[in-house]
């Protein structure tokens, strides 16, 4: 009846620094669609290197088309892909 994320970012990413900076991104970019995410699912993110050169809205656009393409998101408002 809940939905739980956890967030996998490797040394290869960089320093403690930004592995937490990474994380503290993905974690508020999954947050802004938690609770349009199907319940019942325990998601697990793997962030990749380039993801540290990333802006927030890259990360945020990245998340919201990867729960789509997962089809754990049922539908967005125009209004949330604005922002």
């Amino acid at each position: 009846s809940y939905n739980r994320v956890g967030i996998s970012v490797s040394r290869r990413v960089g320093n403690a620094v930004y592995r937490n900076r990474v994380r503290r991104r993905i974690q508020e970019a999954v947050r802004l669609y938690f609770d349009e995410i199907n319940t019942g699912w325990d998601l697990v993110i793997v962030a990749r290197p380039p993801v540290a050169q990333a802006t927030f809205h890259e990360i945020e656009t990245s998340c919201l088309k990867l729960l789509q393409r997962a089809s754990l998101i049922s539908e967005v408002s125009p209004m949330q892909l604005d922002s």
